[in-house]
């Protein structure tokens, strides 16, 4: 959900966010993730992990275009 609730971190003022992130690979994160639960559907396999590491990437970008470290 990191995409859809930066524009209030910002908004905040919030100047630091931590983000775990296990991985970059969504195969990879098949593995390490049973299933990712978005917006109430639930997505397993790599499906899911492509999902969850694309919502972290762009969340994270769009962070630290307004500052937030």
């Amino acid at each position: 959900m990191l995409p859809e609730l930066a524009p209030e971190i910002v908004e905040l003022g919030i100047k630091h966010v931590t983000v775990t992130v296990n991985c970059l690979d969504p195969y990879l994160g098949a593995k390490i993730y049973k299933y990712v639960k978005y917006k109430g559907q639930r997505y397993e396999g790599s499906w899911g992990a492509g999902i969850l590491i694309n919502n972290q990437l762009e969340g994270i970008k769009y962070l630290a275009v307004w500052g937030v470290g």
